[in-house]
């Protein structure tokens, strides 16, 4: 009886009605929230990055400063390269491959 009487009065079409808008409302405060928490994490990112990889779970490392010796560049390159493949889990071999150049000959 009550949902024929909602029927006929038109109350049913008004609640679906309802619950559209309220879904439609709670969707656009969701999509805010996201946005807000992207422009949070760009700000960290420039503010404080060992903060901002903190807070996305990712490894995080500052090198001050690297020193080269032009005449032996391997010499003390290669106990960086393993520190940072130590720290990332990588094949040291394959970390040298990549950023060691080769001599010209």
């Amino acid at each position: 009886m009550k949902q024929w009487l909602k029927r006929v009065t038109g109350i049913e079409a008004k609640e679906r009605e309802l619950e559209q808008e309220i879904a439609l409302h709670k969707a656009a405060a969701e999509a805010e929230h996201t946005r807000i928490a992207e422009e949070e994490l760009e700000l960290l990112k420039k503010k404080d990055p060992k903060a901002y990889a903190t807070k996305k779970g990712e490894p995080w490392i500052s090198v001050l400063d690297v020193k080269v010796n032009q005449e032996n560049i391997r010499n003390g390159f290669l106990k960086w390269i393993g520190m940072i493949c130590s720290f990332n889990n990588l094949d040291k071999q394959d970390m040298e491959k990549k950023w060691i150049p080769k001599k010209k000959l």
